[in-house]
């Protein structure tokens, strides 16, 4: 706890203290000897020094989201791969604060690929166990399910479009009701949905995941995606094709081998066009990339030409054989010869 102490003393502050101080005499019987705010202001979620030991507050939009993120911690915890839960207050989820750094940090200061590999390893590990808890406690019959609004998937299929509208170029003929209808698969499995690298935080012994507003019971194939296609995933493709070979399995529940390895295909690849169009978005408020270590240390968009190059890349490899992405190819090169990237 020492190290953890030292950790958490280089974020706080002393000030806004006021803002935590009768949660934390609700939840403790005292106030907090500090006050951090990490994520800055405009992140609603806090971190209390107790004296004994740090926890963070982090706030939910009402107090169901808070009671349901409560009832999925509290199922997790015996993975050991999750913050143990404190309490719930109001809207308020109080949990303990993990100290280490997110993934995609860690694997920007690990210069060998094998070591990288190994991270990302990990976390997809922990992610299994995770899984294997969630079914194990039938916590799948709890959450809300996602990716069942109306269009829902049709407008995830339209990214491409949206992206070549902004930049003048004209869009992939991507045959969108075919790919709706490959990606309209039954969703009865727990998934944490927003398990992108920076929801990781990587510690001395295991890595373990954070952030569980999001999660709802969807197809466990999203997960595997969330992971190996967000911008901060800097393997390279043999790394990346291993990882494939020996997760895949377990993230795929249902399907048979063959389908599920296309859709994994298939909503990887639209989860990379969407977060491309997200740094597109942000790069055109100034017509200009942001400060890559402002993005990586503050668990950004990759607003930077290095990610979003790496992002088309990936895309190349996943879209490679895949009948209905034929078009991107050569989309792809416009888009990267209007952003400029290698």
């Amino acid at each position: 706890m020492a190290e953890a102490a030292r950790k958490v003393s280089d974020i706080f502050d002393q000030d806004r203290s006021s803002q935590v101080e009768a949660l934390s005499k609700k939840v403790f019987g005292r106030v907090p000897e500090r006050v951090a705010f990490p994520g800055g202001t405009s992140r609603s979620a806090f971190i209390a020094d107790m004296g004994r030991a740090p926890f963070v507050f982090a706030k939910r939009e009402d107090k169901e989201d808070a009671q349901l993120e409560g009832i999925v911690l509290r199922t997790l915890g015996p993975s050991g791969y999750v913050p143990k839960l404190k309490a719930v207050v109001e809207n308020w989820v109080v949990q303990e604060f993990i100290a280490g750094e997110r993934l995609p940090v860690v694997m920007d200061n690990t210069p060998n690929m094998a070591d990288r590999e190994k991270l990302v390893a990990d976390s997809l590990e922990s992610l299994v166990h995770i899984h294997e808890q969630a079914h194990a406690s039938n916590l799948h019959h709890r959450v809300p399910r996602i990716g069942t609004a109306e269009n829902w998937l049709w407008n995830r299929t339209g990214a491409a479009k949206r992206i070549s509208k902004t930049i003048n170029i004209p869009a992939p003929e991507l045959d969108r009701e075919k790919l709706v209808e490959l990606m309209d698969v039954k969703r009865d499995e727990f998934i944490k949905w927003d398990a992108r690298p920076g929801n990781a935080m990587v510690t001395d012994d295991r890595v373990l995941w954070f952030d569980w507003e999001d999660c709802g019971r969807s197809k466990a194939l999203d997960d595997l995606a969330f992971v190996l296609c967000d911008e901060w995933m800097n393997l390279d493709a043999e790394a990346e094709e291993r990882l494939l070979e020996t997760y895949f399995p377990f993230f795929n529940r249902s399907l048979s081998p063959q389908a599920g390895q296309l859709y994994l295909r298939l909503f990887g690849v639209t989860h990379m066009i969407l977060r491309i169009r997200m740094a597109q978005k942000l790069h055109a408020r100034k017509d200009e990339w942001w400060d890559r270590d402002y993005c990586l240390q503050g668990d950004k968009v990759g607003v930077t030409a290095e990610e979003m190059g790496r992002q088309v890349r990936r895309i190349r490899r996943w879209a490679d054989g895949i009948e209905q992405f034929g078009t991107l190819l050569p989309w792809l090169d416009d888009v990267a010869d209007y952003y400029k990237l290698d």
